[in-house]
């Protein structure tokens, strides 16, 4: 007896995707129960930190939306939720201003792209973290 593989679309139905959310509209919109961000665009470098707070990796990433307490980005790098986050900002003609964010949610978007929703978090005044963001910000 062969038993029947179950694929993808035979065990979920067709479901669209949440608002904001897939199809590559290229318009973000804040998800039901988190901050109504305002549109914002600036090229961001990122930096992973671990439990010690010492850089994992980096990266690079676009802004979709931003708000008092938190910013939604668009990363081509998937990252997993409750992971601390550093955020280089890059504004025209000037330093750039350093955040750190706490990932809440990571989705898949569209064309290799992950909608990842951040809140942010006060910067430490001492450690490895606060040493990033001084040499981030120099």
């Amino acid at each position: 007896m062969r038993s029947r593989l179950l694929c993808h679309s035979d065990q979920y139905p067709s479901v669209p995707p949440p608002p904001g959310v897939g199809g590559g509209a290229g318009v973000i919109k804040a998800r039901p129960g988190r901050p109504k961000g305002a549109a914002f665009s600036a090229e961001l470098d990122l930096a992973e930190f671990d439990e010690r707070g010492r850089v994992k990796s980096v990266w690079t990433a676009r802004a979709a939306l931003l708000s008092r307490s938190n910013i939604v980005i668009r990363s081509r790098r998937m990252i997993y939720p409750e992971s601390t986050i550093g955020i280089m900002i890059h504004l025209i003609d000037s330093k750039p201003v350093v955040l750190l964010a706490r990932v809440v949610l990571c989705d898949y978007d569209c064309d290799g792209l992950y909608f990842v929703d951040l809140d942010l978090i006060p910067l430490p005044t001492e450690g490895p973290v606060a040493k990033w963001a001084a040499s981030a910000s120099a």
